[in-house]
């Protein structure tokens, strides 16, 4: 497995120098998991009270990071560079014993290609965590289908609920696996693997309920995950009512590449066109139609390719439809990773039968996209923490943050423990913006305070500037 990695390991290393921010904050997810893992090395451990602080596999490593090292960005990388290279060799592993190294490394090298998962290796995403999991568990699946031991089904079952303890939509695969092993005569490991997946769950349910006397806390706490305010739907969607199978859900989440064509499928439209995951999925399908003959019965590759594409389309499904679940590309990197491999498979076989050109240029195409999305996202974040902290200084006890901003800057220690606006005598204020810094702007009083300073942050690679405003009570 050493060699085949090796592409995929530089692109990786390119892609984090060029876009190291990693934690951003502000209205995301981020934001919450370091929260919760403050909390945990404050106290010891906090009884989670909200989903993104039930996620147990994403903060606890975090805080144990945050112990042993102190909070810094680079702190903050640890945990998901962990859970990335699990992931990743875990999957090389298993694509290189199935159909051979150079299939494993053409297979890594576009996983990692694929922005969102390589461009997502140093930032607090739960995504990644829950694919580290997934992938660990395929990898002791494929060790137990070699001789029928148990023990490895065991093992897979265990990971498969560290995985659902990371995000509950790791359900969706319990059925497509099962159908697999079935469908692949390999009904005897269903038992082992789903006794473990039902172990892990159990000591969860346990430790929850011996808490709080509700064993199924983490669930109430993930199902009421659709019942919290949203950007990503319109003001008029109902809440308060299961997302399960929520047509008024599907139809109405926001469309990230503005793609309208049918509600039943503007979800996967806009999917297959973000640059984050769809020159990936694009690339698989073409090379599908391209090699028919290939892997059709009878074929030099066989059916691996159309197993691997339907695993992708049901699991796409699952979460799309029955879960109604936004439809972002960072819940899909179990539908990547399918894509990945179906290239690393099919580019094998075209490299071997003289295709050589055209892989090249795949996979040049690929790596190209993900320099750019790298490049798109890049910002240095720490000359407006710079920049903040030397304003707050001037007058520490009479500065207040914008929230969001507040935790876009929680990384600098001068702006940690900043109070949000408005603040009880605070009559300085900062806030991050785009572009221009409004004139200025309204207390809950109704009273204006005018803008006193801005510093602008260009960047030579984007298409918008970041400004950093002060404003002050008149």
């Amino acid at each position: 497995m050493g060699w085949p990695l090796l592409p995929a390991l530089a692109l990786a290393l390119l892609l984090g120098l060029i876009n190291h921010v990693g934690y951003i904050g502000g209205g995301g997810d981020d934001w919450h998991y370091l929260e919760a893992a403050r909390c945990i090395v404050a106290h010891g451990f906090c009884l989670p009270e909200t989903h993104w602080a039930a996620r147990l596999p994403m903060t606890l490593p975090t805080a144990g990071a945050i112990a042993l090292f102190g909070e810094s960005r680079p702190t903050l990388w640890l945990t998901p560079i962990f859970y990335g290279a699990i992931g990743l060799f875990a999957f090389t592993a298993i694509v290189g014993r199935r159909f051979g190294p150079m299939a494993a490394g053409i297979a890594a090298f576009v996983l990692v290609a694929t922005p969102t998962f390589g461009g997502q290796l140093l930032a607090l995403n739960v995504g990644i965590v829950e694919f580290g999991w997934v992938m660990a568990a395929l990898f002791c699946l494929d060790r137990a289908t070699i001789g029928g031991d148990r023990r490895w089904g065991v093992a897979a079952g265990l990971l498969l609920g560290l995985a659902m303890l990371s995000r509950t939509t790791t359900a969706v695969l319990m059925p497509i696996l099962a159908v697999a092993l079935w469908a692949g005569g390999q009904r005897r490991l269903l038992p082992a693997m789903i006794g473990g997946w039902l172990v892990l769950l159990m000591l969860e349910a346990g430790g929850y309920w011996l808490a709080t006397g509700n064993p199924a806390h983490s669930w109430s706490l993930a199902m009421g995950h659709s019942k919290l305010p949203t950007t990503a739907l319109p003001p008029g969607v109902d809440l308060t009512r299961s997302p399960l199978f929520n047509p008024e859900f599907i139809s109405n989440w926001h469309r990230a590449m503005g793609i309208h064509v049918h509600w039943t499928i503007d979800g996967l439209l806009n999917l297959l066109f973000d640059p984050t995951i769809g020159p990936t999925l694009l690339a698989a399908l073409a090379l599908v139609m391209l090699h028919r003959r290939d892997i059709a019965p009878g074929g030099m590759v066989g059916a691996a390719p159309l197993w691997l594409l339907l695993a992708g389309a049901t699991y796409f499904g699952g979460l799309a439809y029955a879960l109604a679940v936004d439809p972002q590309p960072r819940m899909f990197l179990p539908v990547a990773a399918c894509g990945a491999a179906i290239i690393g498979v099919l580019g094998a076989r075209s490299w071997l039968a003289g295709g050589r050109l055209l892989i090249a240029a795949v996979l040049a195409m690929l790596a190209i996209n993900a320099v750019t999305v790298a490049f798109a996202r890049s910002f240095d974040l720490s000359r407006i923490e710079r920049t903040a902290s030397a304003w707050t200084a001037e007058a520490p006890d009479r500065m207040a943050m914008d929230e969001t901003a507040r935790r876009v800057l929680t990384l600098a220690p001068a702006i940690r423990s900043l109070p949000s606006h408005p603040a009880k005598g605070r009559d300085r204020m900062m806030l991050i913006t785009r572009n221009r810094c409004p004139a200025d702007i309204r207390a809950a009083n109704g009273v204006a305070w005018p803008r006193a300073r801005q510093a602008l942050f260009p960047d030579s690679h984007q298409r918008d500037a970041y400004r950093l405003c002060e404003f002050r009570a008149a």
